[in-house]
């Protein structure tokens, strides 16, 4: 039972981190060197983890890899597409 409880209590650690760091973003916006949604995008990888159940974290992580897919194919058709020379 021990185990369990420490468990829970890293949980919510890595809950609360997630938590603390999107609010520290969210008031100082200023420092931030990539767009806002994707550090909101990683807080919530943090919120996700620190959840309970495998099922939650798996259908998280799983949203995550097709959001990932996605900018992979949306990478790939941009460098493959030819460039407009202006004029």
């Amino acid at each position: 039972m021990d185990d369990r409880n420490s468990r829970s209590r890293t949980g919510w650690f890595v809950v609360l981190v997630g938590v603390l760091t999107a609010v520290l973003v969210y008031a100082h916006p200023e420092g931030l060197e990539a767009p806002a949604w994707v550090v909101y995008a990683a807080c919530s990888a943090f919120v996700f983890a620190g959840l309970a159940s495998g099922g939650t974290c798996r259908v998280a992580f799983g949203f995550g890899a097709v959001i990932v897919a996605a900018l992979v194919v949306w990478a790939v058709l941009r460098a493959l597409r030819p460039e407009r020379v202006a004029s």
